[in-house]
Parts: structure tokens; C-alpha cells; sequence
């Protein structure tokens, strides 16, 4: 139940609380979970089971897959893809932890996984950011890191965690990611809002 909290906040951040019509039932995982032989571990079950159905986030960027369309590579379930099917990710099936490892690999013939993030649950946090920033919000700007910008940032925006290198940040209808080699993007809910990050941050978009 704790998770489904933690992806019931960030919907509600955003300004997009989700719905009924968002989750996924539990006769629906168990059905999979039977085909597959596995036990979807928590955190990314409580995902679906609020939020599994959304698709303003879930899918404006990278893609987070139906459950039909999971399956499972060398005890990992794949449950999301890159744009370009480029990339998968899939959690670990070998632990007991409720909040399980995420792994990435590059979708070739043979899987190759290494990890990107110690707990699902900070893993999905920081890809609704990124996804959020990425057409989620309808108004996004990119822009490079100014001076003080993390100084900023801990002020008054909370942080969800880094994952690749990219960590996510957010305050109610806004999302920031900052990332070294890509700079920082940013989305609002509202024109209103693109601009009161720009002044916020300190920010010139591109």
C-alpha cells in the first residue's frame, strides 16, 4: 500500500490525480502472473494496480507496457521500452524485496542487463519525471544548467532520486530533470508554469 501512495503523490503533484479508470485490476496480473510463472514484485504492482492504465505520462516518451505484453529475460520481467524499442527495462524477479532492482538492457537478440536503480519505486519516480518533460506537461523547455541552480532546486522543489545520472525534481504542476549531458528540462502544466520555473531556476530556454 505504501507505493501505491508514492505513485498516487506524483499524479497528484503533477496536477493530473489519477482515476479509477488508471488501474490495472488484480485479476488482470494474476492472470499474467500465472502465464509467466512469476510474482510481480510490489512496487511495480502497486504501479499497475493504480496507475497501470494511465497513458498521459506512461506513454508521452518511453513506453510502459500493458501487462499482456510483459515477459520475462534471465529473471528479470521487461515492463517498459524506449521510444524506438531501443531499450528495455525489466525488475528483478530474483529477490524477495518488495522493492526490487531495475535493469536496462539494449533489445538484441541477446539480453545483456545491468542495473540502474536499486528500488523500483525510485526508478518509476524519476521516469514519470522524465516522461513528464518529455510531452507529459504540454508546455516543455530544455535549457543549460545556470550557476546555483542545485542550490535552487533544494529550496523549495523535491527531489525523487537520480537514475542514470538523471535526477528528478518536482513542486506542485512542475518537473525538473537535470542531467549533465542533456542540461535541464522542465515542464508545466500551464504556460504559468513554464514561466515561473524560468524565473525560479534562473533559467534562459532554448
Amino acid at each position: 500500500m505504501r507505493f501505491k501512495s508514492i505513485y498516487r503523490r506524483l499524479f497528484e503533484c503533477f496536477g493530473y490525480p489519477l482515476s479509477r479508470r488508471a488501474a490495472i485490476g488484480e485479476s488482470t496480473i494474476e492472470t499474467i502472473e500465472k502465464s509467466l510463472n512469476i510474482v510481480v514484485p510490489p512496487a511495480l504492482r502497486d504501479f499497475y494496480a493504480v496507475a497501470g492504465g494511465e497513458r498521459r505520462f506512461s506513454r508521452s516518451h518511453n513506453r510502459v507496457l500493458a501487462p499482456r505484453d510483459w515477459f520475462v529475460s534471465k529473471g528479470r520481467l521487461v515492463f517498459m521500452e524506449e521510444n524506438q524499442a531501443v531499450v528495455l527495462w525489466g525488475v528483478s524477479l530474483r529477490t524477495s524485496d518488495d522493492d526490487a532492482p531495475v535493469s536496462q538492457a539494449v533489445n538484441d537478440d541477446e539480453l545483456t542487463w545491468s542495473r540502474v536503480s536499486r528500488r523500483c519505486s525510485t526508478f518509476l519516480s524519476v521516469v514519470l519525471h522524465l516522461q513528464a518533460v518529455y510531452g507529459g506537461f504540454k508546455h516543455c523547455a530544455m535549457a543549460r544548467p545556470p550557476r546555483g541552480l542545485k542550490r535552487r532546486l533544494m529550496r523549495n522543489w523535491t527531489c525523487h532520486g537520480t537514475v542514470n545520472r538523471l535526477t528528478a525534481y518536482s513542486r506542485p504542476n512542475q518537473a525538473a530533470c537535470v542531467e549533465p549531458d542533456l542540461g535541464v528540462l522542465v515542464g508545466g502544466k500551464s504556460g504559468a508554469d513554464l514561466r515561473a520555473i524560468e524565473s525560479d531556476l534562473g533559467l534562459t530556454f532554448e
